[in-house]
């Protein structure tokens, strides 16, 4: 089988990008076999915050409503559960007009979908076809005179402790108001390192064969690495283990793609949209490509 080492928790109960590869092989002649290795861990912060706002401020895109925001932007999974968390604790009936009346803009699918897992009109979820920060901030700025033409715009938008500011510029830049706040934090698990090793190892063809040895094989696998955290450490690891240089290496997006190549480890693939359908195109051209 050729191995996808994917760095990132596997989602429960299933997960989109082992579904996808799974059904989806890269070659003809051989499987996939998606192997995930968790990156980061997560940490909830500022949720009480987060309810006081949506309680007592209020959020809403209608042009009579009096809410202090008119809509919100969330751009990853993490903030989608952070807000999640925080809906469960409220009352059905105080969560009505918000769910129904609140625009959000979202990058990529994915998030798209996780923010429609809650409940929100799926006609208010914005920007699912956005790939990047980059892609979303126009695209906001484009809609907001069809979206609040009789009312002044202010966003709430629900970060990590992480983040790249190219959304935040850009609406400031053009005057529109947005209220950043950290919902999660991020760290790097302790044992990733050691983790992504032992699959590197694991994964080693040797003489046709996978497993543990001299590393004279010569079968390729590939890494995807889902964040600039990610890289940082794949980078560290892989200049130990693949002196024979035969792991290819996939970026979900542009932020990481930055950071690979900062790093020295220009990807051998981006993914034109962060999805699993948008990273398999894009390895199976390369994997096309090297065995033409």
């Amino acid at each position: 089988s050729l191995p996808l080492i994917l760095l990132k928790t596997k989602s429960s109960p299933t997960d989109p990008y082992d579904l996808y590869f799974s059904a989806h092989p890269l070659t003809s002649d051989c499987p996939t076999n998606p192997i995930f290795v968790p990156v980061l861990q997560h940490h909830h912060t500022n949720l009480s915050q987060l309810r006081d706002i949506l309680v007592t401020q209020g959020i809403d895109g209608r042009a009579e409503s009096t809410a202090d925001y008119t809509g919100l932007i969330i751009t990853s999974q993490r903030s989608v559960e952070a807000l999640g968390g925080v809906l469960s604790s409220l009352k059905t009936s105080d969560l009505t007009s918000f769910l129904l009346h609140t625009p959000i803009f979202v990058v990529g699918p994915a998030t798209a979908s996780a923010v429609a897992g809650l409940g929100f009109h799926p006609g208010n979820i914005l920007g699912g076809d956005c790939g990047s920060g980059a892609i979303l901030a126009p695209f906001i700025l484009a809609q907001l005179p069809t979206l609040f033409p009789a009312r002044k715009p202010k966003f709430l938008f629900l970060v990590g402790e992480t983040r790249r500011d190219v959304i935040q510029n850009s609406l400031k830049d053009a005057e529109v108001a947005v209220t950043e706040l950290v919902v999660y934090e991020t760290t790097v698990m302790d044992t990733f390192r050691d983790d992504l090793v032992r699959v590197l190892e694991e994964t080693e063809e040797v003489d046709g064969k996978v497993g543990t040895g001299d590393r004279k094989g010569r079968g390729e696998r590939w890494v995807v690495v889902f964040s600039p955290q990610g890289a940082d450490v794949a980078v560290e690891a892989l200049k130990d283990k693949d002196i024979w240089g035969r792991t290819l290496v996939a970026a979900i997006g542009p932020t990481t793609e930055e950071r690979l190549a900062g790093l020295g480890r220009r990807p051998d693939a981006v993914a034109r949209k962060p999805s699993p359908e948008g990273l398999w195109a894009v390895v199976k051209e390369e994997v096309d490509r090297r065995n033409a």
